[in-house]
């Protein structure tokens, strides 16, 4: 009678539980489907966003890209960003000149931390990444004719390239004359992806199967949860195609321990790389010019605000005297050294207060929120401090100076005349002896 009770208690279970484990089922598969769509579409953004900075900084990197139409003109000594890109998206690069790749990031095996800073890493980069184009087909015709002939944007997922199944994304190099040049490729392996999603898939259905019948609420947090984060990290990307690094990624995204919070971290961590190479001077570590006029032009946007109008901003142009001369004299790599030291000092005695860019060449600009008195004698230690400065050179020591001009922006003055003020007092500077800081009224 038991034996036959038990059996009965089972069937009527059973009989419970299946609408429930039916339900969770069809729930499981469609969160499953749900989730591969999401992940599908925020690696198309990520393929998007990268390729796009991978072709702008192509455009920067390499000379004269413009009048290349032969895979032999390329100069293959300046393509080691492509690796640092690479490796900080976990993505794969390739650079074609027509249907034929030049250059690629696909079993050019890894990069040493210490190659990233030297020159001779550099180049030991880009002969690898030219080496490992050989094993790289030529572009399909698909692709040839969407691409070079049409100038369109194209993606295709499982593309053969290299014995590999990858999701990439063309990109034209578009020339002025002569059309379409060739084409930058960024891809994401296949069997990557399919993992990814596979063990998403397989956990989402095994989190519907569980919690479905004991907190099916927090299921639908949780979706909710997933699909901001994976939105979060789509927009951030779509901000870093338009060079736009003031946005953040939300701390939620970057604390989850699973996949999307990996893809979070490294989109991060490519923001991060794309902003140094963007924003940052290579040789001396500070502000290119163009952030450094976007950095004056927010300063003076606060100056000009009623709140903080009271606060003092003071513009300064500085130049290293006869610097042609160091360099006839002592070799480019010394010129170099000089012009990093010379920033690094400006930099010091600026602190927290203010910035220094290099504006060309020789030349720096300088802001801080500070009056024109304190400016004055910050500059002028600046001076002090680079006269001091020995440099050596073959056994050769000399010392080098500056010219500075300064100025106090008033409102409602535009950049451009706080600017030409400066650049004023400095030109006043070198027709007058050089080696001084010249203030303008």
């Amino acid at each position: 009678m038991q034996s036959r009770q038990k059996k009965l208690t089972k069937k009527l279970l059973l009989i419970m539980l299946m609408p429930m484990v039916l339900m969770t089922i069809v729930v499981g598969v469609v969160f499953a489907v749900a989730e591969k769509n999401q992940q599908e579409r925020a690696i198309w953004d990520q393929l998007n966003s990268v390729s796009k900075a991978a072709l702008e900084i192509y455009k920067v990197q390499v000379d004269n890209w413009v009048e290349i139409d032969d895979p032999k003109e390329l100069d293959p000594t300046n393509l080691h960003y492509l690796k640092t890109i690479s490796q900080t998206a976990h993505l794969d690069i390739s650079i074609y000149i027509g249907s034929k790749c030049v250059a690629s990031t696909i079993n050019a095996g890894e990069t040493e931390v210490s190659d990233l800073f030297t020159e001779e890493g550099k180049r030991r980069q880009s002969q690898a990444l030219v080496r490992a184009a050989v094993d790289v087909p030529d572009l399909t015709e698909d692709v040839v004719k969407r691409v070079l002939d049409n100038g369109e944007n194209y993606r295709g997922s499982h593309q053969n390239i290299a014995g590999k199944y990858y999701y990439v994304v063309y990109l034209p190099i578009q020339g002025y004359a002569k059309g379409n040049l060739g084409a930058v490729a960024v891809g994401i392996s296949s069997r990557r992806v399919d993992l990814s999603l596979w063990k998403y898939i397989g956990r989402s259905f095994f989190m519907a199967l569980i919690f479905m019948i004991l907190f099916g609420m927090l299921i639908v947090s949780y979706s909710g949860h997933l699909s901001d984060d994976i939105n979060s990290i789509s927009k951030y990307m779509s901000y870093l195609t338009k060079a736009d690094f003031t946005h953040h990624l939300p701390d939620t995204v970057l604390e989850r321990n699973d996949e999307v919070g990996e893809l979070g971290e490294y989109s991060k961590k490519m923001g991060d790389a794309l902003n140094n190479l963007i924003r940052n001077d290579q040789l001396t570590g500070i502000l290119n010019r163009s952030a450094g006029t976007n950095q004056l032009s927010r300063l003076i946007s606060r100056a000009n605000t009623e709140e903080t109008r009271n606060i003092p901003l003071c513009v300064g142009m500085a130049d290293v005297d006869f610097f042609k001369k160091v360099n006839d004299t002592y070799g480019h790599a010394t010129g170099d050294e000089v012009l990093k030291k010379a920033s690094q000092i400006m930099q010091k005695h600026l602190g927290e207060n203010g910035f220094v860019c290099r504006w060309g060449g020789e030349e720096f600009l300088m802001a801080a929120n500070v009056s024109k008195d304190i400016m004055h004698d910050l500059m002028t230690d600046m001076l002090e401090e680079l006269r001091q400065t020995e440099f050596t050179s073959e056994f050769k020591t000399f010392r080098v100076t500056m010219t500075m001009g300064l100025t106090q922006y008033r409102s409602p003055d535009r950049l451009e005349t706080c600017v030409e003020i400066a650049d004023r007092m400095l030109y006043n500077g070198k027709q007058n002896g050089r080696n001084q800081v010249v203030v303008g009224n």
